[in-house]
């Protein structure tokens, strides 16, 4: 009974001091609708802005992360390869001949190549033509041997094979492979012709 009196109480007091009046209600006015329009075309705004310098910062990251790859990648070619030629150096063949000494893939067979009369090039026709000449043999001699063969080279005029699970016959079938290339591009350009000292060992 004394907190039914004490509601009662309340309701009266209410209802004296006006809270229980009604209010009318204001149809939004054309202002109205202008701010609400205003606000969310600001918020529109905003969440654009956000997403577009979120997007751009993403790409930016994207395009660090491809060129410091592609640096390390240019790093770790350049180690390995000779930038005259293109194809690996004496620390690379070095590396492997390490490598396959402690390897299973015997026999193993290595082909020397030596090119004939550069240094009188390098002195008679200019240095240019010997950069030519080494970028020939390099090639010539690169589409004689096989995919798994470690063709470098290991010095001015020199260059080096190796050939993991290779015996003496199939280094001989490679040897004569690369004197018939020579051969056919001798046959057709007479004037830039390449002459190689060729030894091989098993």
């Amino acid at each position: 009974v004394p907190v039914i009196g004490q509601e009662m109480g309340w309701l009266v007091f209410g209802e004296s001091s006006g809270l229980f009046v009604s209010h009318s209600y204001e149809t939004p006015n054309w202002v109205d609708y202008l701010v609400i329009s205003v606000i969310l075309l600001a918020a529109a705004l905003a969440v654009n802005i956000m997403a577009t310098n979120m997007r751009r910062n993403l790409d930016q990251a994207k395009q660090e992360i491809t060129q410091r790859k592609d640096a390390e990648e240019r790093l770790r070619f350049q180690s390995t390869h000779d930038g005259m030629t293109g194809i690996y150096n004496r620390n690379f063949f070095e590396t492997e001949l390490a490598r396959l000494d402690q390897s299973r893939e015997f026999p193993i067979s290595i082909i020397i190549a030596d090119i004939d009369g550069l240094k009188y090039i390098n002195d008679t026709l200019g240095h240019a033509v010997g950069d030519e000449k080494l970028q020939l043999t390099a090639n010539l001699l690169r589409s004689a041997f096989r995919a798994g063969d470690i063709l470098a080279r290991i010095g001015g005029d020199e260059f080096a094979a190796l050939l993991p699970a290779t015996d003496s016959a199939a280094a001989e079938l490679i040897t004569a492979r690369i004197r018939d290339r020579l051969a056919e591009h001798n046959h057709s350009y007479p004037d830039l012709p390449v002459h190689l000292s060729l030894g091989a060992a098993t």
